[in-house]
C-alpha cells in the first residue's frame, strides 16, 4: 500500500489522467468520467479529482449511517474522514488493477515511482520490484538511444501534451516486446516527485501483423515491377490506385497521380465499360476483356500491346476497381504481320489469273466498242452509245484495279480507323467473282446499308472475307450467301455481324474445336498450309471482335464475324 494517502491520491489521480488522455475511447471510463467531472464541481475543496468523488460517496454513508444502540453518536468527523479517504484509496486501487493496460510514474532520473500489476506481464516484474527501477534499463538496446533522446527532449519541455511512442522493450526473461509508450507531465502540485505519467501497451501483435503486411506490400510490389507487363488499378470513378514501373516508363514521366490512365483505359469498348461502371455485374459478366492498343513507349517507338481487363466488384456485385494487365506484343505482332503479309500475297497470286481475265473483259468490251464507232464516225448517235460503253468498262476495270492495289498493299502501319464492313464485303466479291464463276459458285450478298461504322482496316477484313469465300469454293461448296446485320441484345452492346454461309459438306466434328488454331486444314496434302483460319482470327481480335464456326443442320458451313461499332454511322 503506499506510505500516505494524499500524496498517493493525487499520484493515482496523474495515473488515470495519463490513462484517460491516451484511452478515454473505452467505453467503461465513459460514466467514469461523468461522475469525476460533476462531482468535482460538488466538491471544489476536496483533496484532488478522484478525492472528491470518493468523499462525495463517503459522505452519502455518513449521512445515513445510523447510530449506535447505546444511542451515542457516530465517530469524529476526523475519524470518518479517514475511513473515507481509505475506502476511496481501496476503489482506486482496485480501479488500476483492472485496467490492461500498465500504468506507470516515472522521476526526474527516470526511475519507477509506481507501476500497475500488469507490468508482471507485460515485463516479467511484479509492481514492487520495478520501483526505483530504471525505465532505459527495461528498453532494448536496438531503441536505447532513441528512447534516450526522447526522454533529453521531454525534461526540457515545457509542453502538457501527451506523447505517443513505440519502443523495442525486453522483459527479465529476454523476451522483446513491441510497447505503446504513452506519457505526459502530471499536474503542477500533484508531482509527488513524479514528472512523468503515462500507459504502456503491449502492442507486438498488431506490430507483427503491421510488418508482415507491409513486407507482404514490398514483395507484390517487386513483383509487379519485375513482371515486365504493364500493370494498372484504377478505381471506379477511373483514378489510378496502383501504376507499376512499366506503366510510368509508359506514360514518359511518373506525372501526378490520378492522371495518365486514359492511354490505357481509352482502348476499352466504352459499352462495356459503361456497363460495368453503372450496373451490378453478375459473375458470367465479371470476365475479362481482351483488346489490342498500339502506344508511344518513352523513346517515342511504336509498342504494341495486348491488354486485359477484368473488373472486381464489391459484395453489391457493383464495380470497385479495374485491374488491367498489358504485355509488349511487338514482336510477335510483327511476326503475324509477315504471316498476314505472306498469306495476302500468296492469295494475290492465286487470284492473279482471274484478275486478268477479268481485266481482259472489258478491255475487249472497249476494243470491239472503239472499231464499231470508227466504221461509222458520222452517226452521232452510235458514237455516243459506243463511247457511253467504253466508259462503262473502263469504270469496271479502274474498279478491279483499285480493289487489287488496296488488297495487295495491306494496313502496313496505318493506324485504326473507322470504315465501312459493307464496302470491305463487296471488295472481297469483286476481287474473287471471277475464280467462284469458273469454280460454279454462285455468291448471293444480302448487305445493309447504313450501319455503323466499325474501327479497323478495310483490307484487312477483306483478307479475312477472301479467305472464307475461297474456303467455301476449295470445299465445293455451290452457293454462298454472306449478310450483314447489326446485332441488338438487351444485356450485351449492340454487334456488327457477318455471317457466311455454304452448301458444302461442313466441318469434321472433329476438326471443329480446332479450326482456328494454326496448322489445322481440311484441304487435301499440298493444297492448304492450315494457318488461313488463325491469322483470320488474329486480324479479327485486333479490331476487337470475334469469329466462330458451326455446321449447318441444312448442311454446310457458318461462320459469323462479329465487330464492335463505333458511335458514327455511315
Amino acid at each position: 500500500m503506499l506510505r500516505s494517502i494524499p500524496a498517493a491520491t493525487r499520484l493515482h489521480r496523474n495515473l488515470w489522467l495519463a490513462l484517460l488522455a491516451s484511452i478515454a475511447a473505452i467505453a467503461g471510463l465513459a460514466v467514469l468520467l461523468i461522475a469525476l467531472s460533476s462531482t468535482a464541481l460538488a466538491d471544489a475543496g476536496s483533496s484532488g479529482l478522484l478525492i472528491a468523488m470518493a468523499g462525495g460517496i463517503g459522505l452519502t454513508a455518513l449521512r445515513r449511517a445510523p447510530r449506535r444502540p447505546n444511542g451515542q453518536a457516530t465517530p469524529d468527523a476526523a475519524s470518518m474522514h479517514k475511513m473515507q479517504q481509505e475506502a476511496q484509496l481501496g476503489r482506486l486501487q482496485a480501479l488500476v488493477d483492472s485496467v490492461s493496460d500498465t500504468l506507470f510514474a516515472l522521476d526526474a532520473q527516470g526511475r519507477f515511482l509506481y507501476a500497475s500489476p500488469t507490468v508482471l506481464s507485460l515485463l516479467g516484474v511484479s509492481s514492487q520490484a520495478i520501483v526505483g527501477q530504471k525505465f532505459l534499463d527495461f528498453v532494448a538496446w536496438q531503441d536505447v538511444e532513441q528512447a534516450g533522446e526522447h526522454a533529453r527532449a521531454f525534461s526540457v519541455s515545457h509542453s502538457e501534451e501527451t506523447r505517443q511512442r513505440v519502443f523495442r522493450m525486453t522483459t527479465v526473461d529476454g523476451l522483446v516486446r513491441h510497447v505503446e509508450v504513452r506519457y505526459g507531465p502530471p499536474f503542477a502540485g500533484d508531482a509527488d516527485g513524479a514528472v512523468a505519467v503515462g500507459v504502456l501497451r503491449d502492442v507486438t501483435v498488431t506490430f507483427t501483423m503491421t510488418q508482415r503486411l507491409r513486407d507482404e506490400r514490398l514483395r507484390l510490389r517487386s513483383i509487379v515491377d519485375a513482371s515486365g507487363a504493364v500493370i494498372l488499378l484504377v478505381d471506379r470513378d477511373l483514378n489510378i490506385r496502383l501504376a507499376n514501373h512499366e506503366f510510368k516508363q509508359l506514360r514518359k514521366s511518373d506525372g501526378e497521380p490520378g492522371e495518365g490512365a486514359d492511354i490505357i483505359v481509352s482502348g476499352l469498348d466504352p459499352a462495356v465499360l459503361e456497363r460495368w461502371r453503372t450496373e451490378p455485374l453478375a459473375k458470367e459478366d465479371i470476365r475479362p476483356v481482351r483488346f489490342t492498343r498500339a502506344l508511344l513507349d518513352a523513346e517515342g517507338t511504336n509498342r504494341v500491346f495486348s491488354i486485359t481487363a477484368k473488373p472486381v466488384v464489391g459484395p453489391d456485385r457493383r464495380l470497385r476497381q479495374i485491374v488491367f494487365l498489358g504485355v509488349d506484343d511487338t514482336e510477335r505482332h510483327a511476326a503475324e504481320r509477315a504471316l498476314h503479309d505472306a498469306d495476302r500475297l500468296a492469295t494475290l497470286g492465286e487470284m492473279a489469273a482471274t484478275v486478268v481475265h477479268e481485266l481482259r473483259q472489258p478491255l475487249q468490251v472497249i476494243v470491239i466498242a472503239c472499231e464499231a464507232a470508227l466504221e461509222e464516225p458520222q452517226d452521232t448517235a452510235l458514237v455516243t452509245q459506243k463511247l457511253h460503253r467504253i466508259d462503262g468498262q473502263v469504270g469496271r476495270a479502274n474498279h478491279i484495279i483499285e480493289d487489287l492495289r488496296v488488297f495487295a498493299r495491306g494496313a502496313g502501319s496505318e493506324q485504326p480507323h473507322p470504315f465501312n464492313v459493307a464496302d470491305a464485303v463487296r471488295g472481297a466479291i469483286n476481287l474473287t467473282a471471277a475464280a467462284t464463276r469458273n469454280a460454279g459458285m454462285k455468291i448471293e450478298p444480302l448487305l445493309v446499308d447504313g450501319l455503323p461504322l466499325a474501327l479497323g482496316h478495310t483490307a484487312k477484313l477483306e483478307q479475312v472475307m477472301i479467305n472464307l469465300i475461297n474456303n467455301a469454293r476449295d470445299a465445293g461448296a455451290r452457293t454462298l450467301t454472306i449478310s450483314t446485320a447489326l446485332s441488338r441484345s438487351d444485356d450485351k452492346a449492340p454487334r456488327i455481324e457477318i455471317s457466311v454461309d455454304d452448301d458444302g459438306p461442313g466441318i469434321p466434328p472433329a476438326v471443329l474445336p480446332r479450326l482456328f488454331n494454326a496448322f489445322v486444314t481440311t484441304k487435301p496434302s499440298g493444297k492448304g498450309t492450315g494457318l488461313g483460319l488463325r491469322i483470320c482470327r488474329r486480324i479479327v481480335e485486333e479490331m476487337g471482335g470475334t469469329i466462330g464456326a458451326t455446321n449447318r443442320t441444312e448442311g454446310g458451313a457458318h461462320f459469323v464475324v462479329s465487330l464492335p461499332p463505333t458511335c458514327g454511322l455511315q
